[in-house]
């Protein structure tokens, strides 16, 4: 990245936006809770302005490692010191820098052969969150990889593929149009490689070779990029070839062309697996990592008064996904914009920040925070509790910003109502006098996005969302679709409820509603009582472990380190403790919480549970029953 090139786009970008003119701050009474100092209309224009550049093209998708991102670091960062606000002590200027390993190249060590006959690179590739071993067994196909026990399907079952080497077809059963057989859109979550390849794992599969179903796919790239397809490492290696090579391997084998096995698999809805022993395959994994230095954005306004050494933290994440490598539910390489993910809450952040720079100092110190890698896991987050530059301790609230630019019928959802005992009261009085229609998504602190990496610290928590929608980690995801009245409508009550946050007596956190699930309904974007479909929903009476993992730690293979347990659950029945290490669930490994999700989508509310942990290095086996979760609040 050349910063020089980056600061005079930024430059640029902040002359064409701010023209010659900064807003004047309006007199108030300084007792009172203070009016916006900015008319509505001039906060839609600059709402509107700010997030066409964030998330125009020319960011790329504001992916990790990719210099649209690092521009719309330096971006922000010209907008707090443009309205005056203050580097935090400790930082670069306005960046906390950490360095995160963004993914890599494949080496010129990476080979696959088949039948001691060597592929060309350009008939194949290798995912670089693959194991870097190399591998050698003999052939077996097992379809989509896909365990369904909705609709009775197992590509696993009844054939052994231990120690072989397995080929698997990307999506899932599809009808004579192409639509998927298991959901309503798009894919159901058995289309996910992520699954698939720990379903082989879970077999015993060796090494894992992905293709294209070539049926309804033409559209498709033949190979993936190697960023791509895996979210966490794998333990086996990961290979992708293109259609015609997993043809020439099908020949070789005396078994049926793909494109007759995914017909006969889609028209019957039952597996072909089998067994190819006479086909050996051979392959190895090289990556040469990457790693590079990412940066949280932030500044403050300095408090008055006697609690100026307390801080409320308003953030909201400035990463997406980039070209679709990870997480997108579009097609690979496309730009994936991401205006309302998080684009429109980075731009409610940098009005917010403005509107309290010309209101003046409060009665707390008020932190901005635009946090980076959020869409790999609330690492920005996790990286700014885990190096504070300021005491955790002296936080009395985080506001988080999340996707608040598709409000519809003026509703806004919040989470984390019941983590603080005023939050309520302090909400409800902020939005007597706006049109927004307040409702919950469940009490909780916890979410996924950057306020749980401050809930699991103990610091209250509120979290504001406008709602899902079809365009979400897809190339859709567009500014002309942003409805800037309505976060022009979500910065007046951010600026109003912050206010108060700066003034309540100081509570301590409260954990009783964090088991509880969020509203899926609302997620899904739904009507009040409107059913989402079943791929997005968690019934009511489905169970829970109770477990509250540490997001501050990084991902390993040894299982998942947990913070804690949440109180009547079959985790805190079991004697699970905060510092354990969950390893398995009646004898399943279990290394990312996707798979503590898949065990629990598998288990009903009575079954019996073996919750393997390790506790100070010690190998330990707790039994319990799993229970109900309680409807969200």
């Amino acid at each position: 990245m050349h910063l020089s090139k980056s600061l005079a786009v930024i430059l640029a970008a902040i002359a064409v936006i701010e023209g010659c003119s900064t807003p004047h701050r309006r007199a108030t009474d300084p007792n009172a809770i203070q009016p916006s100092p900015r008319p509505m209309a001039e906060v839609v224009a600059s709402a509107q302005r700010d997030l066409y550049w964030i998330a125009d093209d020319a960011r790329q998708g504001r992916g990790v490692g990719s210099e649209g991102l690092a521009q719309t670091g330096e971006f922000i960062a010209e907008r707090f010191r443009h309205f005056g606000l203050k580097p935090m002590p400790g930082l670069d200027g306005y960046f906390q820098h950490f360095d995160y390993e963004v993914g890599g190249k494949l080496g010129p060590a990476t080979k696959l052969s088949v039948n001691g006959v060597e592929l060309r690179r350009d008939q194949y590739t290798a995912l670089i969150r693959s194991s870097t071993t190399s591998v050698e067994g003999p052939l077996a196909f097992v379809g989509y990889g896909a365990k369904a026990t909705d609709h009775e399907y197992d590509d696993f079952a009844g054939i052994d593929v231990k120690d072989h080497v397995v080929m698997i077809m990307r999506w899932e059963p599809v009808d004579e149009a192409g639509k998927s057989r298991w959901a309503q859109e798009d894919y159901s979550r058995a289309a996910a490689i992520q699954r698939k390849v720990s379903n082989a794992i879970d077999a015993g599969a060796k090494a894992v070779i992905l293709v294209n179903a070539p049926t309804h796919h033409d559209d498709q790239p033949p190979l993936m990029e190697p960023q791509g397809g895996l979210r966490r490492p794998s333990s086996v290696p990961v290979f992708h070839v293109k259609v015609d090579v997993a043809n020439q391997l099908l020949t070789a084998a005396g078994a049926p062309s793909l494109a007759e096995l995914q017909a006969k698999i889609d028209s019957t809805q039952k597996p072909a697996s089998a067994l190819f022993d006479s086909v050996k395959i051979a392959g190895a994994v090289e990556v040469e990592k990457d790693v590079s230095s990412v940066r949280n954005v932030v500044a403050c306004l300095p408090g008055k008064g006697p609690h100026a050494d307390e801080y409320v933290v308003i953030g909201a994440h400035y990463d997406h996904v980039g070209l679709g490598a990870y997480g997108s539910r579009g097609k690979l390489g496309q730009i994936h914009n991401g205006a309302d993910d998080n684009g429109s809450g980075t731009t409610a952040l940098l009005q917010i920040a403005e509107d309290f720079a010309l209101a003046g100092r409060q009665d707390r110190t008020i932190v901005f925070v635009a946090f980076t890698l959020e869409e790999l896991g609330l690492i920005g987050s996790r990286k700014f509790v885990e190096a504070p530059p300021m005491p955790l301790t002296s936080v009395t609230a985080m506001l988080n910003l999340d996707m608040v630019g598709r409000m519809k019928d003026e509703h806004l959802y919040v989470g984390g109502v019941g983590t603080a005992p005023s939050f309520e009261t302090l909400l409800n009085d902020a939005d007597k006098n706006e049109p927004i229609l307040i409702r919950s998504m469940g009490k909780g602190g916890r979410g996924p996005s950057d306020h749980q990496s401050f809930s699991t610290k103990g610091i209250p928590v509120l979290f504001f969302f406008t709602g899902m929608h079809p365009d979400y980690h897809a190339p859709g995801d567009d500014p002309e679709k942003i409805n800037y009245a309505g976060i022009a409508q979500v910065v007046d009550l951010s600026f109003n409820l912050v206010q108060r946050l700066c003034r309540m007596q100081r509570e301590q956190y409260i954990a009783t509603f964090d088991g509880q699930q969020p509203d899926i309904n609302v997620a899904a974007g739904n009507e009040p009582g409107e059913r989402a479909p079943r791929r997005e929903m968690i019934e009511g009476d489905r169970p829970r472990l109770g477990i509250v993992p540490d997001y501050t730690s990084e991902p390993n293979d040894k299982g998942i380190l947990l913070a804690g347990v949440t109180d009547n659950t079959a985790a805190a029945t079991a004697g699970v403790r905060a510092g354990d290490i969950l390893t398995s669930l009646n004898d399943k490994k279990v290394a990312s919480l996707e798979e503590v999700v898949d065990f629990l989508n598998e288990s009903k509310v009575g079954d019996k549970v073996k919750i393997s942990i390790l506790r100070a290095g010690q190998e330990m086996t707790l039994e319990s029953t799993l229970k109900g979760r309680p409807a969200a609040q």
